[in-house]
């Protein structure tokens, strides 16, 4: 069965970037595309509060990750760790 997804951007720029994550149903894993970032930078994600993984954005700011979250409301937050 393959359920919906719907996203509630909290907050977004260079720095910083939160929103809620709201599914019917498990969808199974969902892949997020987040650009305009600084350009080769550390940025943690955090699901719900907790560290989930750290990445490096390339050289054009993109950055590109999965998450595979067992909630209905999931926040997700993207946030530069070198500033």
């Amino acid at each position: 069965m393959a359920g919906t997804l719907s996203i509630e951007i909290l907050k977004w720029n260079k720095t910083e970037c939160v929103w809620n994550q709201i599914v019917s149903h498990n969808t199974g894993k969902t892949t997020y595309s987040a650009c305009q970032l600084k350009a080769d930078n550390k940025y943690v994600i955090y699901i719900n509060g907790q560290k989930y993984k750290i990445l490096k954005t390339d050289q054009k700011g993109y950055l590109k990750f999965d998450v595979n979250t067992k909630s209905d409301l999931s926040k997700i937050r993207i946030q530069l760790i070198n500033k």
